[in-house]
């Protein structure tokens, strides 16, 4: 390997050091030993060390979180019956995670071994029938165990230079017919890719890859790889949105309300970052919500979500798409859009994920997971259209969280796992005006 294992494995975890309160050195860590090991002596002895480690459960910290992100970091080293052998010791000492199966099952995609990818896969859903991941992938398992072999050959570590060049990561741009965008890239076989933003200037494309907001960035050799933007620190977070000033940007915060708000029981909160001449400033907490979009009049819209109580206890949530006003920055109130949508809070019991168009006159949303998206349209005196069900006119019905990029061009959307493009055509061709000529 080109590098040290145990050097990077570091960066993955850490390894407590202090003292306990006896005064005595806290365990070591049982993954970075393994480590180390593989990197020195090779797998094969590497493993007979491990089982005599084993045998001193007292001595060594055996973290199930460590163990995965060892794994994941051979994965990306390409070192895939390694990621196999540190997978398979995870789910012998961790027999009742799921996800310890789930990243077993994961390596042996990469080794095309179909049949143990298959076995894993179905013990995760039998552990976790709520695992939509695991039931998508066994559901088309030859199809993405073909992309991931695809994948082996262009694989890039976070941030690397992939010599893609122009708009849109260097990809053809789609027309009528919906695209997966950026495959092996951005949509990959085993992810779970959503959520997307360009900056204005197009030099830098935001999205979701699980709960993690990752960036691309147009260099002059060309576009980076994605890899986790740093103003979340160590928090879930997730539906980033630039402003179409390209100033700010909003996203869902998994993590406790701060001080003088009321406090979101979910720990969950929209937040801004300004830019900044280094990248982004500190995130600033904006309310309870969640998928801000805006358009280049400034007006913002958002999926408000209000908590219902029930002796003094949340037993659940209702969200439907508003449009916001700020004051210094905070939530202060949410209108409902009115005119042919409003009647979507009867019809509906949620309706979220709102992209409104940069000229205003076009709103997307969808009502629940994978019901395909709906559109809206503003006409001149202002008021919405009743909404059009996309996929009655031929798009996914699998289709939801939209985005509109900065120039109104292209429509991106979610569709199990992938992030899809299409022309914006294809909605605006559904405009009322346009559908009666």
């Amino acid at each position: 390997m080109k590098k040290l294992i145990s050097i990077i494995f570091v960066l993955l975890v850490v390894t407590a050091v202090t003292l306990t309160a006896q005064d005595r050195p806290a365990k070591s860590s049982a993954a970075e030993r393994l480590a180390a090991a593989i990197d020195r002596q090779g797998l094969d002895t590497a493993l007979e060390m491990f089982a005599e480690l084993r045998e001193n459960l007292e001595g060594y910290d055996f973290n199930e979180q460590e163990f995965n992100a060892l794994g994941n970091k051979l994965l990306d080293d390409q070192d895939y019956e390694a990621a196999v052998a540190v997978f398979r010791l995870n789910t012998e000492m961790f027999p009742d995670s799921p996800d310890a199966y789930y990243n077993l099952a994961k390596a042996y995609m990469y080794t095309g071994d179909r049949k143990c990818a298959e076995k894993n896969f179905k013990i995760v859903s039998n552990k976790n029938p709520d695992n939509f991941i695991a039931e998508r992938i066994l559901a088309d398992l030859d199809r993405r165990i073909e992309r991931v072999a695809r994948e082996r050959k262009r694989s890039y570590q976070p941030g690397q230079q992939t010599g893609l060049k122009g708009p849109y990561l260097g990809q053809k741009p789609p027309g009528m017919t919906p695209e997966i965008f950026a495959p092996g890239i951005v949509s990959k076989a085993l992810g779970h890719a959503f959520s997307c933003t360009f900056s204005p200037d197009g030099k830098e494309f935001y999205f979701n890859h699980f709960m993690t907001i990752m960036v691309c960035r147009w260099e002059k050799e060309g576009w980076t790889s994605p890899e986790p933007v740093t103003f979340t620190g160590n928090y879930r977070a997730h539906e980033p949105h630039i402003t179409l000033d390209g100033k700010k940007i909003y996203f869902g915060w998994f993590r406790p309300t701060p001080e003088g708000f009321k406090k979101n029981p979910f720990d969950y909160g929209i937040y801004v970052c300004d830019r900044t001449a280094d990248g982004w400033g500190k995130p600033n907490y904006v309310g309870i919500g969640m998928f801000v979009t805006t358009s280049k009049d400034g007006k913002v819209y958002v999926t408000e979500k209000q908590l219902i109580e029930n002796k003094e206890t949340y037993k659940e949530t209702y969200a439907h798409i508003k449009q916001a006003t700020l004051e210094n920055g905070i939530f202060v109130k949410f209108e409902p859009l009115g005119g042919g949508l409003a009647a979507l809070y009867v019809d509906f019991p949620r309706t979220a994920h709102p992209s409104i168009s940069p000229d205003g006159k076009t709103i997307l949303f969808d009502v629940s997971e994978e019901t395909s998206l709906f559109a809206a349209y503003l006409d001149e005196s202002g008021v919405w259209s009743k909404p059009v069900h996309l996929s009655e006119y031929g798009l996914l019905t699998s289709a939801g969280i939209a985005n509109y990029t900065p120039d109104g061009k292209f429509i991106f959307f979610h569709s199990k796992g992938d992030i899809y493009w299409i022309s914006s055509e294809f909605v605006e061709r559904l405009r009322p005006d346009k559908r009666k000529k």
